[in-house]
């Protein structure tokens, strides 16, 4: 099974980047969406001639919107789109009658997208470390140890998430709509448009209610704010939140193969 999955993550890896249109949409997507807020700030700094706004400062907001780039960044797994095209395509029905699985099939695409997305994550990471002293000191070292601690869970629970949405193909005609709304909702309580400090009381106990804040916000103050944040429970909150939805995604998919069976997809 692992070597079945790691054939289908590099043949995936190689259609990623052979795709410029890939790479247009993730800058689109990704790039701009974090500069805008990023500017924004400057100038709030800049206008109100301060050094910190309550417990941030001009360094630390930058440095957060550097660290939610990269963490972000693995929203664009869409692993949701690519079951969506099977399903409606009808090519889902060679990854049920092949020796390699459904599963293996699955693990492969989102390995494969992982390792794209990884490569403009460290490559941000590394030019922000050089540009930004500040920064390299908050990474170097516990910084580094506790992001690559991190890491791994805030893409295993975005590929959970991910992998919920897409099997509603079953029964959706399209997933992007789901997804989109999905993402406001993500971009918002999850810490990528400002810190949820920063939120009004009220929506910072919405937030507790969801699975997103375990994927960037919690993980980046994790990260610059040394001892505020226990990483054990962000550890903690990522493997609950990752069972509960593989729980969803399990009976979902097994309802949905029903299905696809039954109106002979």
């Amino acid at each position: 099974m692992p070597r079945a999955a790691v054939t289908t993550a590099a043949i995936s890896l190689q259609q990623y980047l052979l795709h410029r249109s890939f790479w247009v949409g993730l800058f689109i997507g990704r790039v701009l969406p974090i500069l805008i807020p990023l500017f924004a700030w400057t100038a709030v700094f800049a206008s109100a001639g301060q050094k910190s706004l309550g417990d941030w400062t001009e360094t630390k907001m930058i440095s957060y919107y550097l660290l939610v780039f990269i963490f972000s960044m693995f929203t664009q797994i869409y692993f949701h789109r690519d079951l969506s095209r099977m399903v409606h395509d009808g090519t889902l029905n060679h990854w049920l009658l092949r020796p390699l699985s459904f599963f293996e099939m699955a693990v492969g695409m989102i390995l494969g997208r992982v390792l794209t997305l990884l490569i403009p994550a460290v490559i941000v990471c590394i030019i922000g470390s050089v540009m930004i002293p500040e920064l390299r000191e908050l990474l170097w070292p516990y910084g580094m140890l506790k992001m690559t601690v991190l890491l791994p869970g805030v893409i295993f629970l975005l590929s959970c998430l991910s992998a919920l949405i897409g099997m509603f193909s079953f029964w959706l005609i399209q997933t992007e709509g789901t997804f989109a709304m999905m993402m406001m909702v993500f971009e918002f309580f999850g810490g990528t448009l400002l810190p949820l400090s920063l939120l009004p009381s009220p929506l910072q106990h919405i937030s507790t209610f969801l699975p997103l804040r375990f994927t960037i916000n919690l993980p980046v103050r994790a990260i610059l704010e040394h001892g505020s944040i226990n990483i054990f429970y962000v550890i903690a909150g990522q493997a609950l939140w990752s069972c509960g939805l593989i729980f969803a995604a399990t009976i979902l998919c097994k309802a949905g193969l029903r299905r696809y069976d039954a109106i002979g997809g």
